[in-house]
């Protein structure tokens, strides 16, 4: 479960961020528009943000009963990010 995890979460977040900063690239300030990288940020961000939001519980519950305290702490840090990062950035809409 441990691994499943940080593999969907690294995976969600790494696609969720290259879409919004290849779309704040193209265009500053998020305007919607059907640009092609606002179309890409609407799409696979849309879909990584739900992915990431379907494991948020698993790393919630890793949290605590990961075998060792360096899973622990990896759980902690992917599961404060897939919260952070959303709001820092932004949803796509």
């Amino acid at each position: 479960m441990f691994w499943g995890f940080v593999a969907a979460a690294s995976f969600a977040l790494s696609i969720y961020i290259a879409t919004n900063l290849n779309a704040r690239w193209h265009d500053p300030w998020l305007t919607p528009r059907h640009s092609q990288s606002m179309t890409l940020w609407w799409r696979f961000g849309g879909v990584m943000g739900r992915v990431m939001l379907l494991s948020l519980p698993f790393g919630i519950a890793l949290c605590f009963s990961a075998s060792t305290k360096r899973k622990r702490l990896i759980a902690r840090l992917l599961t404060v990010t897939l919260i952070l990062v959303p709001l820092l950035l932004g949803f796509p809409i």
